[in-house]
């Protein structure tokens, strides 16, 4: 996240697969996440924006990350209580948050967002 005059950026960026998410961008947007809550707090953010790269905004959750690591129904549940932990920690920012579309868009990320940026 780069963060100037209060304006934050959180960049999905996986040009392979159409930014789906992989277990590492998981985990990164979370600590992205925590970031834009740590800086609402100390009052250095105002407008957060979530943007993919490459064309797409997010594809979803990457394909192989289910088949080579969600192998039981406890491993799905677990990622997906995590994701969810983290869009609702998303959409719960005290600031204005924006989507900037400009491709596909698909999954749990697109469906958190409080406004979005559609760009033909």
């Amino acid at each position: 996240m780069l963060a100037a005059d209060g304006l934050g950026y959180i960049f999905l960026d996986n040009a392979k697969t159409k930014n789906a998410m992989s277990g590492r961008m998981m985990n990164d947007f979370a600590i992205a996440v925590d970031h834009a809550l740590d800086a609402v707090q100390s009052s250095k953010l105002r407008c957060l924006v979530l943007q993919g790269q490459n064309d797409a905004y997010c594809a979803g959750a990457d394909f192989s990350l289910a088949r080579d690591l969600l192998t039981t129904p406890e491993l799905g549940r677990d990622m997906c209580k995590f994701m969810t932990n983290v869009t609702s920690r998303l959409s719960s920012l005290p600031v204005i948050s924006l989507a900037l579309i400009t491709g596909p868009a698909m999954g749990k990320i697109k469906s958190q967002n409080i406004f979005g940026v559609f760009e033909p």
